[in-house]
């Protein structure tokens, strides 16, 4: 499958050095970098509601959820 994508130029310059320093291809490192994020899923941390205590009501934007799971 074939399949473009969009990468900052500040980014590829690492990806192509790394690739370079291991004697790899840009494609190789890419490939290998989505398969290892497949192969182990990150651990996801359980948040306990109510995020505060108290008496206030509480209604936490997408964002705020996301960075109280990530801990």
């Amino acid at each position: 499958m074939r399949t473009t994508v969009e990468i900052p130029n500040q980014l590829y310059t690492e990806l192509k050095s790394k690739a370079a320093l291991q004697g790899s291809s840009v494609r190789a490192l890419i490939l290998e970098a989505v398969s290892q994020s497949f192969s182990s899923p990150m651990p996801r941390a359980r948040v306990q509601f109510p995020l505060i205590s108290g008496t206030q009501t509480v209604n936490p934007t997408n964002e705020q959820i996301e960075e109280a799971m990530a801990g």
